[in-house]
């Protein structure tokens, strides 16, 4: 109906599918550039990383259709007998092993291609009991108790790297 007024024109069918009949209200108009629910991907310089992996601190094994993470507590080399501990973020396809699938040795140190993140920086103490999540029991709790331990501050934010399971199996190729 090239210049009509369509308010109030019942759709074909007779107005099945939840039509009232009434005229439509307008909408908004979209704004320019809607904002993105996820979050880029860090940018930074990648950089060969030294660390042995203590442990994990939550289960935050959460997997989408496309991608996963597990968030590990891992302590890198900074230095000559200086250590820090990082929250490392290890991102896996759904065909990929994860991390804690692997045969791992805490005593090992793995030389992980990995991105800093400082938009994924938190504290211990977040790590270990997400907001919103019950108090751990058993060995999480007694896990986050030891770890806590080594740690003067338990609020002082953990530098946050990314991981990928390739970058992963790359490290540990190079060591067979």
């Amino acid at each position: 109906m090239p210049g009509g007024d369509l308010n109030g024109v019942t759709p074909p069918g007779g107005g099945a599918g939840g039509s009232t009949g009434q005229p439509l209200e307008p909408m908004d108009p979209l704004p320019d550039a809607a904002p993105s629910t996820s979050a880029p991907p860090p940018t930074g310089p990648t950089e060969d990383v030294p660390l042995r992996l203590v442990g994990i601190p939550v289960n935050s094994a959460k997997t989408s259709f496309f991608t996963g993470f597990e968030v590990f507590l891992a302590e890198r080399r900074i230095g000559p007998g200086k250590t820090e501990l990082i929250k490392l973020v290890y991102e896996f396809l759904p065909y990929q092993k994860r991390l804690s699938e692997y045969d791992l040795s805490t005593t090992k140190i793995y030389k992980l291609r990995a991105i800093p993140d400082p938009r994924c920086n938190e504290s211990l103490m977040q790590m270990m009991w997400p907001e919103g999540d019950p108090a751990p029991d058993g060995d999480p709790q007694s896990e986050a108790h030891a770890l806590a331990a080594r740690v003067a501050d338990k609020n002082a934010k953990l530098r946050c790297y990314r991981t990928t399971a390739d970058d992963f199996s790359r490290a540990i190729g190079e060591k067979r």
